[in-house]
């Protein structure tokens, strides 16, 4: 839905804002999606391009459609947990940062 919300802002199109107007319930929900960081260090086996990086693509999509207004939540997310023990939080921190780079303009 973001992606042709964005589509059809670029074409000068009718763009209904569905993104804009629920974009902070959003953003709360994606910030949880990408901690679900699941890789399973023993099988070998991981789901990493599971629900932390769809998140990440649906955040980017996002930031296009609602640029600066994405920088503070997920800013916030990043430097609360950017030095935490949890490798997973980490890693989280830095799709979320990497995610939001071409959206906003600052």
């Amino acid at each position: 839905m973001a992606d042709e919300e964005y589509s059809r802002a670029k074409k000068n199109g009718n763009v209904y804002n569905y993104i804009a107007k629920v974009s902070t319930l959003l953003i709360t929900l994606l910030i949880e999606c990408i901690q679900k960081v699941n890789i399973d260090e023993d099988s070998g086996e991981d789901d990493e391009f599971g629900v932390a990086l769809s998140s990440g693509c649906c955040l980017a999509s996002i930031a296009l459609i609602i640029g600066n207004e994405i920088m503070e939540p997920v800013l916030t997310f990043a430097s609360n947990n950017m030095n935490n023990a949890d490798w997973k939080l980490r890693y989280s921190s830095l799709i979320a940062l990497g995610a939001i780079t071409e959206g906003p303009d600052r």
